[in-house]
């Protein structure tokens, strides 16, 4: 939806338009560092939406910060001390510089607290974020099995481009972990507890 759109005769005697709004505003949309995305659902409609930054070079700031919690404003990480499970949650609107953020501090946490499960959480995440999903499955994942990482449940949002963004952030034919998708946390739960 968002390429350009050619006619095939090159008339433009049927329809108005030259099929280039979608394509003009996303372009604008992310020149200026946001994102453009639609949600669709059959019988009730579309609706087409995007954000952009208040402030472009607003640093991330850490609510907590201890050698097995973190917080900010786009993401929780939790390495309970009694468990072998790493526990990461992403807030809202995610972009390149949330997730290469998120993804560094995940690594760091992962080798600080060895374990080789992680529960990643995107229920509360919004939008698309594919502009980092290249990144993540060329170079975050490799340097997460690096750090230890074998079993990685990751919960969908109810968003289809985050889950799209999810999906296309492990695409690495190198990959050595098992990384499966849930619509449900429970039985994400159910799944990474039972991964030896």
């Amino acid at each position: 939806l968002f390429e350009r759109y050619y006619r095939a005769d090159n008339s433009s005697a049927r329809f108005d338009g030259l099929g280039l709004g979608l394509f003009i505003s996303a372009e604008i949309i992310k020149r200026h560092g946001g994102s453009f995305w639609i949600e669709s659902e059959l019988g009730k409609g579309s609706i087409f939406s995007f954000k952009l930054p208040l402030e472009l070079d607003r640093p991330i700031v850490a609510d907590i910060k201890t050698k097995n919690h973190y917080k900010d404003r786009y993401l929780t990480i939790r390495c309970p001390e009694n468990d072998d499970i790493m526990y990461v949650e992403w807030i809202g609107h995610q972009d390149m510089r949330s997730v290469k953020h998120g993804g560094a501090l995940m690594i760091e946490y992962l080798k600080a607290n060895p374990r080789s499960k992680v529960f990643n959480d995107n229920r509360l995440v919004l939008g698309t974020w594919s502009e980092a999903s290249d990144w993540a499955a060329e170079k975050w994942l490799p340097l997460m099995e690096l750090a230890g990482l074998k079993f990685f449940a990751w919960i969908f949002s109810a968003s289809v481009f985050s889950q799209l963004s999810a999906q296309k952030s492990v695409d690495n034919e190198e990959k050595t972990s098992e990384i499966e998708f849930f619509h449900s946390a429970d039985e994400a739960m159910i799944w990474l507890r039972n991964c030896k």
